[in-house]
């Protein structure tokens, strides 16, 4: 049974991830991914530990790779028929470990240093099935539902959001938090559009009434993506990647040559990037 939604969804890197060189790229901490199964569908947001600049490459690694584990396990589960809530969480961390021991060659005293380097990353999932909607997370994110506020998840003391990583060492990290915490259920058949991403993404909401690099036009509201046909062309995956060219604009550095009639004499204009953070986004929206 195929569900009556389109999705669409990008991730771009923030210019603390790039300096002001956005146009060369950078290292996106930032990763997504989405399974379309009979029934369901499944989408998950990842975003990777950022605490030590000198990480970016191997927090970007484990971000991917979280999420296609992320993804996959909760799918699994979901086809095998077994309760999804009560086992998802321990089988994810199994997944993890798995990576953790092959990385450290078995040596449980280089554990630690691996998750710590690899593995540690929160995590925005949606599943949608026939019957009930559901938004987990193990840290922080953002989304919104029918086109109503944007609400945050966390922050955390310290800026220490949870991590499933923490699962795999000893640590004093409260292990209440370190399962999938459901933020809201619906009705599937109430769900008419949803929104939902990484941390990065409360800088696009908060820059909605600044003008777009380089451009007279205003960023504008989240809600107002859902309306636009364009980003829904790649159907129902949301890795089309349909979105990255509206997140790139958000963060081009673009200069121009401007009249400036005061004095009769060309000036540059600068337009620097927006977004700071990495940032996430996915869409999603009913077709029938």
């Amino acid at each position: 049974m195929e569900l009556p939604f389109s999705l669409s969804g990008g991730t771009f890197p923030g210019y603390k991830s790039t300096g002001t060189d956005i146009p060369k790229g950078g290292r996106n901490q930032d990763s997504l991914m989405g399974v379309i199964g009979d029934g369901y569908i499944v989408i998950a947001v990842n975003d990777g530990c950022s605490g030590n600049p000198e990480q970016h490459l191997q927090s970007e690694l484990g971000a991917l790779a979280g999420s296609q584990i992320v993804c996959s396990v909760f799918a699994d589960i979901i086809e095998s028929g077994q309760p999804l809530w009560e086992t998802v969480t321990d089988e994810i961390v199994d997944q993890l470990s798995l990576i953790a021991v092959a990385l450290s060659h078995g040596r449980k005293e280089r554990l630690e240093h691996v998750v710590r380097k690899y593995l540690m990353f929160t995590s925005v999932v949606a599943v949608i099935g026939p019957e009930e909607t559901t938004i987990a997370t193990v840290g922080d994110g953002y989304y919104a539902i029918n086109g109503g506020d944007l609400k945050r998840i966390g922050p955390y003391p310290d800026n220490q959001p949870p991590y499933l990583g923490y699962l795999l060492y000893p640590n004093n990290y409260p292990r209440e938090l370190l399962t999938f915490q459901k933020q809201v259920q619906l009705p599937t058949a109430d769900l008419q559009s949803l929104i939902m991403g990484s941390d990065g993404l409360g800088e696009v909401a908060a820059s909605a009434n600044k003008r777009l690099p380089g451009k007279s036009s205003l960023v504008g509201s989240l809600t107002s993506l859902l309306d636009n046909p364009r980003f829904f062309r790649g159907g129902k995956n949301p890795e089309n990647g349909a979105l990255v060219p509206w997140l790139r604009g958000l963060n081009s550095s673009v200069s121009r040559i401007v009249f400036n009639p005061g004095n009769g004499k060309p000036d540059i204009e600068y337009s620097a990037p927006l977004i700071e953070d990495d940032y996430t986004c996915v869409l999603v929206k009913r077709t029938l």
